[in-house]
C-alpha cells in the first residue's frame, strides 16, 4: 500500500515524507535516547539500527502510517528528489525538501513547526542539486543544525528555524570560499 500510494503521489508531483507508527503499543513511553535518530543512517557507525524493540517481525504487518507531510515544492516536470536522511531530536524531526528548504516537524504528529527557505530574499532563487541531509551540533543549551544549499553551508538555530547571526555572514558561509589553494 504504501509503494502505491507514493506512485501516485509520484505521478500528481507531490512529495511526501512518510512516518510510519505501531499502532500496537501507543502508550509505550521512551526517553529521547530510546527514539532519536541523531545522526545520518542512526549513530556514528551508520548502523541503520534502533534500539526500539516494539516492532519486530511478528507484528510489523500492523503498522499503519500516522502522519504524512507534504513539501509542496516538488518540481512541474516531476524530477523531484529528496536524498535527505531526516534527523529525530526530541521528538523533533529535521530534514529538506526538494527544493532544498530546511524543515522542522513535530515527530509524532507531523506538525511543521518551522521552515527556513535558505533562497528566500536571494537572487540565486535556483535549488536544483542535491542535498544529502542535515546535521545536528549542540553545547550546552545551544543547538544547531546544518545544511548545504546551493554552495553555502547554514547554521540554524535548532529551536526556531532562524539563522545563527554570528555564523559566517547571518548564518551562512559560503563554501567556495573555504577551498584550498591550487597547488602546481
Amino acid at each position: 500500500m504504501i509503494g502505491q500510494r507514493s506512485m501516485r503521489h509520484k505521478a500528481v508531483g507531490s512529495c511526501a515524507c512518510w512516518v510510519v507508527a505501531a499502532v500496537l503499543f501507543p502508550a509505550v513511553e521512551f526517553g529521547a535516547a530510546d527514539r532519536d535518530w541523531p545522526v545520518c543512517l542512526g549513530d556514528k557507525a551508520s548502523s541503520h539500527f534502533s534500539t526500539l524493540s516494539q516492532v519486530n517481525t511478528r507484528n510489523v504487518h500492523h503498522l499503519e502510517i500516522a502522519w504524512t507531510y507534504f513539501a509542496g515544492d516538488a518540481r512541474p516536470d516531476n524530477r523531484s528528489q529528496i536524498q535527505c536522511n531526516p534527523l529525530v531530536i526530541e521528538g523533533v524531526l529535521y530534514g529538506t525538501t526538494p527544493q532544498l528548504k530546511l524543515f522542522a516537524l513535530d515527530a509524532a504528529t507531523g506538525r511543521q513547526l518551522w521552515r527556513f527557505d535558505p533562497f528566500a530574499g536571494s537572487a540565486e532563487k535556483s535549488a536544483l542539486g542535491v542535498n544529502r541531509g542535515v546535521v545536528y551540533w549542540a553545547a550546552g543549551a545551544e543547538q544547531r543544525i546544518l545544511f548545504t544549499a546551493g554552495h553555502h553551508l547554514y547554521a540554524i538555530l535548532a529551536r526556531t528555524g532562524s539563522p545563527i547571526a554570528t555564523f559566517g555572514e547571518n548564518g551562512r558561509a559560503d563554501s567556495s570560499s573555504l577551498r584550498p589553494p591550487k597547488t602546481r
